[in-house]
């Protein structure tokens, strides 16, 4: 892959990265009036990744979103997702994800445990974290990582998409992450 390409793959200890947002992908689907599929992205979002493979309990996992900048290719769909009945941006800026305490869940996979927070409200959420490389970045010179997640949230228990919405919009949104990242 291209992550691949710009590495010198070799372990690391424990290190801190920022999330490079220019290499990452923040991706969501919602089933639209039971026809299919709607994708978008969030294209302004942040984090750090703390990874220690010898230490997995100290590894952490967090992102900030700003729900601002969604995406979904339709400026006149964008601007109402951006409306009180759906993201409400004005009210709740940011959506969040704190992961922390890695557990092995398979090869170059973890299980991490933590909270969601969208439109103030906070939930339990436990996500499979696939690490997809790691080495010295060959442009940065520093340490670099990524992983990748995908899972499902109800959107209702968050109250996006409240109201007259809530018929043409499916519960289930599905959510894939890619974060590559960057030492500090």
């Amino acid at each position: 892959s291209a992550f691949v390409a710009l590495l010198a793959l070799a372990p690391l200890s424990s290190e801190e990265y920022l999330i490079d947002v220019e290499h990452s992908a923040m991706l969501f689907s919602v089933q639209h009036m039971g026809l299919g599929n709607t994708w978008g992205r969030f294209n302004d979002f942040s984090g750090v990744i703390k990874f220690d493979a010898k230490d997995l309990e100290n590894s952490m996992v967090e992102v900030t979103v700003q729900v601002a900048s969604v995406d979904t290719h339709s400026k006149k769909r964008d601007a109402h997702l951006r409306n009180t009945d759906i993201f409400d941006a004005g009210t709740f800026p940011t959506m969040t994800f704190v992961g922390k305490g890695f557990k092995a869940a398979g090869d170059n996979a973890y299980e991490v445990e933590g909270t969601i927070n969208i439109r103030g409200k906070e939930q339990s959420l436990k996500l499979k974290l696939v690490k997809i490389g790691e080495g010295i970045h060959v442009h940065h010179k520093k340490p670099a990582i990524g992983f990748e997640a995908e899972f499902e949230i109800d959107r209702t228990a968050f109250g996006v998409g409240e109201g007259d919405v809530s018929a043409a919009l499916g519960k289930t949104v599905r959510i894939i992450v890619a974060l590559e990242a960057v030492g500090k």
